[in-house]
């Protein structure tokens, strides 16, 4: 009889008084010792959070499945990472077609009248070279070394309707052509003139 109070003392047993330190049964409210309030015991609710469609489909799958996704994954990454270095490669690789030490690119003014205009390019230093140019009747410019880019703009100074034509050449190859008749037109082309050149 005693063991089976003891056994259920044990069990029941749940609350300790705060002021005399009392061992009370769950259900008191009250110390059986000194009588002192006893507080209801603190019952931290328990958040279930609920999973996004994500985690839902996921745990779905089987382990199969897993490991075919998380491949299909990495391997899109790996396609990913593969383009963009070889974009960066090829375009490494444009920069080093272009015309190189001893090679020229030529700026060919075709116009018998009056004319001025500037030429910027870029080599492979990043070094920016800007020639300021003016003359009457045509008129080549040679521009050796490495060019990596360039843009240029000319200007017809009188009222001339006769056509004003600039050309841009590499190794004697044509890379671009621009005109204008009109009296005092501009003849400009911007940078990346120079994007699918290639020398021979």
């Amino acid at each position: 009889m005693e063991e089976t109070d003891l056994i259920i003392g044990v069990i029941l047993v749940t609350k300790v008084c705060p002021k005399c330190k009392t061992e009370n049964l769950d259900s008191s409210g009250f110390c059986q010792e000194c009588g002192e309030r006893l507080n209801e015991p603190v019952k931290v609710p328990q958040k279930n959070k609920e999973p996004n469609r994500f985690d839902k489909w996921w745990n779905k799958q089987s382990t199969g499945r897993k490991v075919l996704y998380t491949g299909l994954i990495f391997f899109v990454c790996l396609i990913a990472v593969f383009s963009i270095v070889l974009l960066s490669w090829e375009n490494t690789a444009k920069i080093n077609n272009y015309q190189g030490p001893g090679e020229t690119i030529q700026i060919q003014i075709d116009y018998s009248g009056s004319w001025n205009g500037f030429v910027a390019y870029n080599d492979n230093t990043t070094k920016r070279s800007i020639l300021k140019l003016n003359g009457t009747g045509p008129k080549t410019v040679n521009l050796t070394g490495y060019v990596t880019d360039m843009a240029y703009n000319f200007n017809k100074l009188d009222n001339n309707s006769e056509t004003l034509k600039v050309t841009l050449l590499g190794n004697g190859t044509i890379i671009n052509s621009t005109n204008t008749s009109d009296a005092e037109g501009t003849v400009d082309i911007d940078w990346n003139v120079l994007t699918g050149y290639k020398k021979n």
